[in-house]
């Protein structure tokens, strides 16, 4: 049999999963095994060898970078018709092709956003998260406080509830579901913190022992508390009428869910779907996912790419058991493992099969076979403190560049911001030069965030929360928190609050000149 051109350089599994085009198919790919070769190639023969029509698939992923190098490849077979396909990111498509062509959708309007709505960035949402705090009943924050809930902790809360395909009011439906008794045997608790279960709200507690007291025989009213400050967060964001990272994926959730015929055009438009990193997809995700294939039949033409085993974000409520139980939910699924490893050293291949057979719950026994030759050990090392694992390290670097080895070739892989904190101080005492990738992206520098800001509030001078930021950054007078308390309480535009401040204070006439 002839193979197509853009599948000729595959192995045999990689080529049985190419060669695949209609249908649930569940591409099993371990480390190295080259499954975005695979999946870009597959891309490239559905167009030029089945004339599948690029502008009706969609390739999803979780990265920009991601999705760029697969835009890159496809691109480079395909060329113009590369640039056809839908390659981007779970956000980006929801912006694009949901949120974005239905912000006058009445689903909206119910929810408050009747001039539309804007996506806010993590830093405006950690200020409204902070700013829902101070804002509860005190017997609230000291709840929190005592259970150590900062904002970042409360976002992330947040993020993993919401993940899970719940609405704040949803989630305090489940809490009472979960424990009937919730409702009668905390009435006191619940009035106290002034929680609105019994529909009126009580006194605060006299002193934090008595708080800490019935926190240790109810620990679930932490969950009433943040639902509560959920509620005011939920507030908060309607009165600059913005939505969050998370809430782009589960309001488009609940609209695909309200009005079936935004999944039906979705799923015309896109009839070949294909996710990489599926193992770290979320409830919510799934649902907009399965809600769009619906509409291609018994079984959807998913294309779904993965390794259960490098399943990362469980604390970012990824399922990993959507992936491991896909049969389940398609039947007629047609699942390929991918095992010729062509990343790293037989030694190191060796270690990994014997983990891989420790991990239950897979879908296959998730052994590899080693495609290059090597002795070269994987090698554990256990320390008491960061500091000694960053010496180590940065002894290992400083052997290897001794050795003659490129500096571009020395990577440094960490998992927390704290060890990264710990190794660049040696490195830097040691004057090894290094770079940080993907710790602050352009995007996120201040003065580009403040640029973007000005441009924003020139175009849309009602958007609350650019407007808050050009008002701390060119310093008239007055906080971006205090803009939006007067928006919310008052009902004023943004422009006319900043107008009334340079107005109102000589002091900041020059720079509201100079701003104009």
């Amino acid at each position: 049999m002839t193979v197509h051109p853009f599948l000729a350089h595959l192995n045999r599994e990689q080529l049985s999963a190419g060669q695949k085009v209609d249908g649930t198919i569940l591409l099993e790919a371990g480390p190295g095994t080259g499954k975005t070769n695979t999946a870009t190639s597959r891309a490239a023969y559905m167009v030029d060898g089945h004339g599948i029509n690029p502008m009706n698939m969609l390739m999803l992923t979780f990265t920009n970078k991601a999705a760029e190098e697969m835009k890159e490849r496809v691109v480079d077979k395909l060329g113009l018709d590369g640039h056809r396909m839908a390659i981007t990111t779970f956000h980006k498509f929801v912006a694009r092709w949901i949120l974005s062509p239905n912000q006058k959708h009445p689903f909206f309007v119910a929810e408050g956003f009747e001039k539309g709505f804007i996506c806010l960035d993590q830093e405006d949402a950690s200020k409204l998260v902070n700013e829902s705090m101070k804002l509860s009943h005190p017997d609230i924050a000291k709840i929190l406080e005592i259970h150590s809930y900062t904002p970042k902790r409360v976002m992330s809360w947040l993020s993993k509830v919401r993940a899970q395909r719940f609405s704040a009011k949803s989630f305090h439906h489940q809490l009472l579901l979960d424990d009937p008794s919730l409702k009668t045997a905390w009435s006191d608790v619940a009035r106290r913190i002034a929680m609105r279960i019994d529909g009126d709200s009580g006194a605060a507690f006299d002193n934090a022992a008595e708080l800490e007291q019935l926190l240790k025989k109810h620990p679930k009213v932490i969950d009433l508390a943040l639902c509560h400050v959920w509620k005011k967060y939920k507030d908060q964001c309607l009165s600059v009428a913005g939505i969050d990272y998370d809430d782009m994926l589960g309001m488009a959730d609940q609209l695909m869910t309200a009005d079936t015929d935004i999944a039906k055009r979705l799923a015309a438009q896109f009839q070949y779907i294909s996710v990489d990193e599926m193992q770290d997809t979320n409830p919510v995700q799934m649902s907009i996912l399965s809600q769009i294939g619906h509409y291609h039949g018994e079984s959807p033409n998913l294309f779904m790419v993965g390794d259960p085993r490098q399943s990362i974000y469980g604390f970012r409520a990824a399922d990993v058991t959507i992936m491991t139980k896909m049969s389940e939910r398609y039947p007629q699924t047609d699942v390929v493992s991918l095992v010729r490893n062509y990343r790293s050293s037989k030694q190191q291949i060796v270690t990994n099969n014997a983990h891989a057979l420790t991990m239950g719950g897979q879908i296959s026994d998730g052994q590899l076979i080693p495609h290059n030759d090597g002795d070269e050990k994987a090698q554990l090392h256990v320390f008491e403190h960061d500091y000694e694992e960053a010496a180590h390290i940065a002894g290992k670097i400083k052997i290897l560049l001794n050795d003659g080895v490129v500096p571009g070739e020395i990577a440094v892989l960490y998992r927390a911001r704290g060890v990264k904190d710990e190794i660049e101080k040696v490195l830097a005492y040691d004057n090894t030069p290094y770079t940080v990738i993907g710790d602050t992206t352009f995007w996120e520098c201040k003065e580009v965030k403040d640029a973007v800001a000005f441009a924003r509030f020139c175009s849309r001078p009602n958007d609350v929360m650019a407007a808050s930021r050009v008002l701390e950054t060119v310093h008239l007078g007055a906080t971006g928190q205090l803009l939006r308390k007067n928006v919310k309480q008052y009902g004023n535009n943004a422009k006319d609050f900043i107008a009334y401040i340079g107005e109102k204070r000589q002091r900041t006439k020059p720079e509201l000149k100079r701003f104009a």
